[in-house]
């Protein structure tokens, strides 16, 4: 199994790549899911200028705020949280897939635009890679936390 613990390298922000909103604290760059009803996820392709890089964004709507650092959520069930991720495209880049380190469980792609994942109710720091049409790959964190 691959190390589980990565460092937040990115920050919130809204649809325009330029206007990123440096926050110095790792979990406000992580976007917060709640409760344990299945929940849509929308994630998006984005070029890290600094590193000339391809990455992922993640928000609830597809016009909100999306955050670049990952995903938390805050457990307080005994069930497993399910994701709906919604793959959006940026400009040529789009998301082929996600794919998960055990112990997440994620589904095929559907319609080139849906995948499934269950996080496990169980505290730690999870890692899922995005991959994208270019080739290249990105490695959020899922952050669950007991409540």
């Amino acid at each position: 199994m691959k190390n589980l613990v990565q460092q937040v390298e990115s920050n919130a922000s809204d649809d325009n790549d330029d206007q990123a909103v440096l926050d110095e604290q790792a979990s406000s760059n992580l976007l917060t899911l709640s409760g344990n009803q299945p929940v849509p996820v929308y994630v998006k392709p984005y070029t890290d200028k600094n590193k000339n890089k391809t990455k992922a964004k993640f928000g609830l709507s597809s016009t909100g705020t999306f955050y670049k650092g990952g995903l938390t959520w805050p457990s307080d069930a005994e069930y497993a949280l399910f994701i709906n991720f919604i793959f959006l495209p940026h400009g040529d880049i789009t998301i082929t897939n996600v794919d998960c380190d055990a112990p997440l469980l994620y589904t095929p792609v559907t319609n080139s635009v849906n995948q499934s994942c269950a996080i496990p109710p169980v505290a730690g720091t999870y890692k899922f890679y995005v991959k994208f049409s270019t080739g290249e790959e990105h490695d959020p964190q899922i952050v669950v936390t007991p409540q």
